[in-house]
């Protein structure tokens, strides 16, 4: 520990300069596509045992400035000294950020929170579905695609209120056997939701493809975070059933713009923390099976 003490203090490796790496990271990654996804292809390519080591170091990283005595004003090498700047308050953020985003969804690190969560979610899926089928029933009649669309979307509302009654459920006497009925439930909603995305994609009329998909992206957001807090309490290392339709297979229909923002309002949280979230979550579907 004395060896990586040395080696801090002779490059002058301090809080500010991790915060300032931090930062710079964090705003590259939610401003720059091409940085977005060369990290989001490194990160799916990047085993578990990588992300824990790294938190692991910030930790260390902690411990060690903790430890460390504050500057005397006017001492050789330090500079004037900010009567606020205070280190450890701010390597505290540094902990609280890095370990905000360590899982997908902020409070889905226990069975209980993520069944907390999942009930939270619910009004938005109920309202994201009411919302699709308004939009669909309101598209001209004339609109060839009207049929195939309307087909696609027509059990969202009666899924949505039945997901919501089954994590109402759960959170209140939770059971293995309700858990592996809400994944069922949840897991066939999600399969739904991509056929729309794809039905919704043939749509010939511009304008109306466009409120039609922007409807189904919504829904998709909501259905897809209860599923990454399903799989959390479930442990699941595969899908339920085969995925007929891949998160893969519409990604492109996916609006990412709409998933940080709606992410983000839920969580209270930045959109590029909302970002990084999303994407892990969207990682481990896909690793299971979606």
């Amino acid at each position: 520990m004395q060896t990586i003490k040395d080696w801090l203090s002779k490059y002058n490796i301090t809080t500010h300069s991790v915060a300032a790496l931090f930062a710079s990271a964090m705003v590259a990654y939610y401003a720059v596509p091409q940085f977005h996804d060369l990290v989001t292809q490194a990160y799916k390519a990047m085993p578990g045992w990588v992300e824990e080591l790294m938190v692991t170091g910030f930790a260390l990283y902690a411990w060690y400035r903790k430890g460390q005595p504050a500057p005397t004003p006017g001492a050789v090498g330090t500079g004037p000294v900010s009567p606020n700047a205070n280190p450890t308050q701010k390597l505290g953020v540094i902990m609280f950020v890095v370990l905000l985003i360590s899982s997908p969804f902020q409070t889905g690190c226990t069975a209980v929170s993520a069944a907390q969560d999942i009930v939270d979610w619910t009004p938005t899926v109920i309202s994201t579905a009411n919302i699709v089928s308004t939009t669909v029933s309101a598209l001209d009649p004339s609109i060839v695609d009207k049929a195939a669309i309307a087909a696609a979307t027509a059990t969202f509302d009666v899924a949505a209120q039945t997901l919501s009654n089954q994590a109402a459920a759960y959170l209140a006497n939770p059971s293995q056997t309700l858990i592996q009925v809400i994944q069922t439930q949840v897991s066939t909603f999600q399969q739904s939701v991509n056929s729309a995305l794809l039905a919704a994609a043939k749509i010939t009329n511009p304008a109306s493809q466009q409120q039609v998909l922007l409807a189904i992206q919504a829904l998709s957001v909501a259905v897809t975070a209860v599923l990454a807090l399903v799989a959390r309490i479930t442990h699941s290392t595969a899908v339920v059933a085969p995925a007929a339709v891949k998160i893969a297979r519409v990604e492109r229909l996916m609006n990412r713009d709409l998933a940080r923002r709606m992410v983000a309002a839920h969580y209270s949280e930045p959109q590029f923390v909302a970002a990084y979230q999303i994407d892990r979550a969207q990682a481990e579907l896909q690793a299971a099976g979606f």
